[in-house]
C-alpha cells in the first residue's frame, strides 16, 4: 500500500511539474519572469500541492487507482489478500476511524511481547528485539501507550545513581518543589535533594515538622541542552533508546528531524525528572494530570526506597504500602508480572486515550461546580493544560461509571520506557524516589494531533505556559514535506522501482509513513478530493 503511495505522489509530482510548477505566478503556462532554467522548483511544488483550489481539476490519477468508497481502500489486480497486513485493512487511523472497525490487536511473538491493562496495552519485554517495530507500529496508531521494558540492561548504572550526580553537579543551585504542598522552593543546592533521595536523615519536613517534603527536581537541565551538559550520560541513553527509528533526534520516522539547523529548534529534550515519592500519600501527586503536544517516551533509569536512622521501619513499611497499591490500583497482569520478575515499582500512571480529554474536562468542571459555588472557568484557562488537578481514585471511579472512560494504570518499574502519545492526558505518581528521563518526538501517525493541539493552546491566556507554539509544528510540516517531494523530483528512477532498492532514503521511508494521512491534515481543507488517496 506505502508503495502504491508513493507510485501515486511520483505520478503526481510529474503530473503537476509539467503543468504547473514552473509557473506558480502564470496560469497560461509560460515560465515565471523570476525563475532561471535549473532552478530547484522544490517549493515552489510543495507550494502547489498545498494551496491547489478545489475548484481545479488536474487530471485523474491513472486507472489502476480505483476508490473503493465503501471501504476507503485502493484495490488492483495484486491487491493483498492474506487478511492481516495494513493493505488488507485499508486507511485505520485513530483519528478518523472507530474502534470497532480497526483490525485485531497484533501482538507478535509472546516470548518478546505480552499485554497488561486487561490484554489493552501492548508489553515489549526486549527493547532490541528485530521485530518490535512492526508490533509498536500497530499499537501506536491507534493512539495507546506503549511499554518497552529491559531497558536498564543497555545502561551504565554508575552514571544514573544519586551519588554520581552529587560527584558531577552537588555544587550547583535548582529549583525544587513540594510536591504535597505545592510549594517551589528557589536557588537551592543541588546536593541537598540528592542526598535526601535515599536517606532519610538528610530530608527537609514540612511546616508541622511531622511529615517529611516530597521534593521534585523538575525539567534538569534547565535552560541547557542535555547532550552538552551530560554528554556521557546522553550516549549513554541513547544507546539504549527503545524504537530508536522514532526516538532517537535523527530518527527516519521522527519527523522533527526535518527541521533545518538554521532554526532555533524545538526544546524536545532529554529531560530528567527526578523526585522523591512515597506510597502513603494516595492523593499526592508527583505530576498533575496534563498532555503534551507532542508525543514523548519516559523511561525510568533508577529508583530506591528510602531508609534512615530516625525511622528503622521507614523502608519496610513502604514496600508493604507499595505492593497494597498495586494490587489495588493494578491490573492482575501486572501483578502476576512483578511477582514473577521480583521487580521492585517506582511509579503509578494513569494515561487516557487523547479521545478523551474532552470528557475528562467535563468531569472536572463537575466536580468543581460540586465542591465550590457558583464555580465558572476563567477565560484561557484549561483544567488539563493548567495542571492543577490530580484524578484521585474515586474521580478515576466516577470518570468510568459516568462518562465510561477507563485509561490505563500502569506500573512503571527500573528500564521501563513509557511511550505517551501526543494528547493522550496523563498523570504521574512516584511510590519512593525515582529517576526518570523523558524525550519527546513528533512520529507521522500523531503530527494532526500536534497540529489540533498547537490551535489548542493559542486560545490560552497570554501568560499561559503552553500558549507559545514552542514545536513549530507547520515549520516542521513544511520542511518535511519539502525534503520528500525533493527527493521524488530529483530521482532519476521511477519511484515504484526505487521503493524496491534494498536502502530507501530516510525522507522515502517517512512518506511511506506520512503522505496518506496525518502529513496531510493542513493541506486537506484546500486538496481536492478526487486529487490525493485519503
Amino acid at each position: 500500500n506505502c508503495d502504491r503511495l508513493l507510485q501515486y505522489c511520483g505520478h503526481r509530482v510529474a503530473e503537476l511539474q509539467s503543468s504547473v510548477v514552473n509557473t506558480p505566478h502564470s496560469p497560461n503556462g509560460t515560465p515565471s519572469p523570476q525563475q532561471k532554467e535549473g532552478e530547484d522548483t522544490s517549493d515552489s511544488l510543495l507550494l502547489q500541492l498545498l494551496s491547489t483550489p478545489k475548484e481545479d481539476k488536474i487530471n485523474e490519477p491513472p486507472s489502476s487507482w480505483s476508490k473503493m468508497e465503501s471501504s476507503k481502500q485502493w484495490a488492483d489486480d495484486s491487491a493483498c489478500d492474506c487478511g492481516n497486513c495494513y493493505e488488507c485493512h485499508g486507511d485505520h487511523s485513530v483519528s478518523s476511524t472507530n474502534e470497532e472497525t480497526l483490525p485485531p490487536r497484533v501482538y507478535g511473538d509472546m516470548a518478546h511481547s505480552s499485554t497488561l491493562c486487561d490484554n489493552r496495552l501492548l508489553w515489549l519485554k526486549n527493547p532490541l528485539h528485530e521485530g518490535n517495530l512492526a508490533i509498536f507500529q500497530e499499537h501506536w496508531r491507534r493512539g495507546e501507550p506503549v511499554v518497552v521494558s529491559g531497558v536498564q540492561c543497555q545502561l551504565n548504572p554508575e552514571l544514573w545513581s544519586p551519588q554520581s550526580f552529587i560527584r558531577d553537579f552537588g555544587n550547583e543551585c535548582a529549583d525544587l518543589v513540594d510536591c504535597y504542598q505545592g510549594l517551589v522552593m528557589s536557588n537551592c543546592l543541588i546536593s541537598h535533594f540528592w542526598k535526601g533521595f535515599e536517606n532519610l536523615d538528610f530530608r527537609q519536613k514540612d511546616s508541622t515538622g511531622t511529615s517529611y517534603r516530597l521534593l521534585k527536581l523538575k525539567d534538569w537541565p534547565t535552560g541547557d541542552d542535555f547532550c552538552d551538559k551530560l554528554p556521557q550520560r546522553y550516549e549513554d541513553l541513547l544507546t539504549a533508546k527503545p524504537i530508536p527509528d522514532y526516538t532517537r533526534r535523527d530518527g527516519k520516522l521522527n519527523v522533527a528531524a526535518s527541521l533545518p539547523n538554521f532554526f532555533v529548534r524545538p526544546d524536545l529534550g532529554p529531560k530528567m525528572y527526578s523526585a522523591y515519592g512515597s506510597a502513603s500519600t494516595p492523593d499526592c501527586s508527583t505530576t498533575n494530570l496534563h498532555l503534551d503536544i507532542a508525543d514523548a517516551v519516559n523511561v525510568m533509569v533508577y529508583s530506591a526506597i528510602p531508609e534512615g536512622s530516625c525511622d528503622p521501619n521507614y523502608a519496610a513499611n513502604e514496600a508493604m504500602l507499595i505492593e497494597e497499591v498495586v494490587a489495588r490500583e493494578c491490573c492482575a497482569q501486572t501483578v502476576e508480572r512483578l511477582r514473577s520478575t521480583n521487580e521492585q515499582v517506582g511509579a503509578i500512571w494513569h494515561i487516557y486515550s487523547p479521545s478523551d480529554a474532552p470528557k475528562i474536562r467535563a468531569l472536572l468542571a463537575k466536580a468543581c461546580e460540586e465542591n465550590y459555588q457558583d464555580y465558572h472557568q476563567p477565560a484561557g484557562t484549561d483544567p488539563i493544560h493548567d495542571q492543577c488537578f490530580y484524578l484521585t481514585m474515586e474521580l478515576r471511579k466516577r470518570l468510568l461509571e459516568e462518562y465510561g472512560v477507563q485509561g490505563y494504570t500502569i506500573a512503571q518499574c527500573v528500564g521501563d520506557a513509557i511511550f505517551i502519545p501526543a494528547g493522550a492526558p496523563h498523570q504521574v505518581r512516584n511510590l519512593c524516589s525515582c529517576i526518570k528521563v523523558a524525550e519527546d518526538f513528533v512520529s507521522p501517525e500523531h503530527i494532526n494531533k500536534c497540529l489540533q493541539l498547537t490551535e489548542e493552546f493559542r486560545h490560552l491566556s497570554e501568560n499561559h505556559s503552553n500558549h507559545e507554539d514552542k514545536l513549530q509544528v507547520k515549520n516542521i510540516m513544511y520542511h518535511a514535506m519539502k525534503d520528500v517531494v525533493g527527493i521524488l523530483t530529483t530521482s532519476k528512477l521511477p519511484v515504484a522501482k526505487a521503493t524496491k532498492t534494498k536502502s530507501s532514503p530516510p525522507k522515502l521511508n517517512l512518506l511511506k509513513m506520512a503522505v496518506g494521512g496525518a502529513m496531510a491534515t493542513e493541506a486537506s481543507t484546500e486538496l481536492s478530493a478526487s486529487s490525493i488517496p485519503p
